[in-house]
């Protein structure tokens, strides 16, 4: 439950008998895993071959001897490991394992398209395949990326109830943007509760606050609205409300996205909020037990018109406490001519 699986993908397309490029190699395993949690996780380019086996083409590397070619999922687990071997190194002081997990995720995307991988597809591509480093540590003009560690106690939750977005993304009333957010967690487990291994769970939401009026009685009343909905929702297996609260079927790591698209959503103020979960109810002594989280949150302009990242940096730094994730410095060259 807690390890990262990797899936791998072909970088080779076989037009006639085999797997296109980008998509899975036809020896990668896919999911779900126990509880269908996605599995694998991400996934790297591992090489391939033809369903017949008569052409393989496979990741070069090296060996003892020389360069070495061959392919399998042993070949794309090791160039995940390297991303996530970075993120330890450039981060300081070195990053727990439930943030570092949730970096890795935070970025991944779907290597055919570049985009969020649609739902039905997670079983074979997981979240996607991972940015490089520098990529998922760092933001973009149009882009800015809150990250969060923290605990939450059963029975009690956190608010921000008045959740920083861009004045130039609010238009017209409405606002504007893209998306996206990673919960990431390491659950409190039980081994003696077989299938409901897992014991907590983190619910996150971030939405608006919208006026609702009465027909009958004409009275405004505030109405909350989610608008970043859990992705790979997977109706009737994972992620629904009645499934959290009667099947239980918990994963340590889900992506939420949502694009508010040309026209916009209204709304008056942001909203996020995140609540613990336990599975055997708080009176279970286990269940005091505070529990650790990541909590990484990306909001885009997908147009790339808006600065949005100098525009949340000052709200932030007027309003709340927050320092930058402190990165390495990288060692710098002059060759001279």
């Amino acid at each position: 439950m807690l390890a990262i699986t990797v899936g791998a993908v072909s970088h080779v397309d076989y037009k006639k008998n085999g797997p296109k490029e980008h998509y899975p190699s036809a020896f990668s395993r896919h999911g779900s895993g126990p509880n269908y949690v996605i599995k694998p996780d991400l996934v790297h380019y591992g090489g391939s071959c033809s369903m017949d086996l008569t052409h393989v083409a496979g990741i070069r590397s090296v060996n003892g001897l020389a360069s070495a070619e061959n392919l399998g999922t042993s070949f794309a687990a090791p160039l995940v490991s390297r991303t996530l071997a970075q993120i330890y190194h450039q981060i300081t002081p070195t990053p727990s394992p439930v943030l570092a997990r949730a970096l890795l995720t935070h970025h991944a995307r779907d290597p055919r398209t570049r985009s969020r991988v649609p739902d039905g597809d997670e079983n074979f591509f997981g979240f996607g395949l991972p940015a490089s480093v520098p990529y998922c540590l760092e933001c973009t003009p149009h882009t800015s990326t809150l990250v969060f560690d923290d605990v939450l106690r059963p029975g009690y939750f956190l608010e921000w109830n008045d959740f920083p977005y861009p004045p130039s993304l609010h238009r017209g009333g409405k606002y504007f943007g893209e998306i996206w957010m990673t919960v990431a967690f390491r659950p409190a487990r039980g081994a003696r509760w077989g299938t409901e291994y897992c014991e907590t769970h983190i619910d996150a939401h971030l939405g608006v606050y919208r006026g609702q009026k009465s027909r009958e009685t004409g009275i405004v009343t505030t109405k909350f609205v989610g608008l970043v909905p859990p992705e790979h929702k997977n109706v009737g297996l994972l992620y629904e409300s009645y499934q959290v609260e009667k099947l239980r079927k918990w994963a340590p790591v889900r992506t939420y996205y949502g694009n508010l698209g040309e026209k916009g959503e209204r709304g008056d103020r942001w909203r996020l909020k995140l609540q613990l979960l336990t599975r055997h109810g708080i009176e279970d002594e286990e269940a005091f037990k505070p529990q650790p989280f990541s909590l990484i949150i990306t909001v885009s302009d997908s147009e790339k018109k808006v600065r949005v990242y100098d525009e949340m940096a000052q709200i932030v730094r007027n309003r709340f406490q927050a320092q930058n994730l402190t990165l390495r410095a990288g060692a710098r060259m002059r060759i001279k001519q």
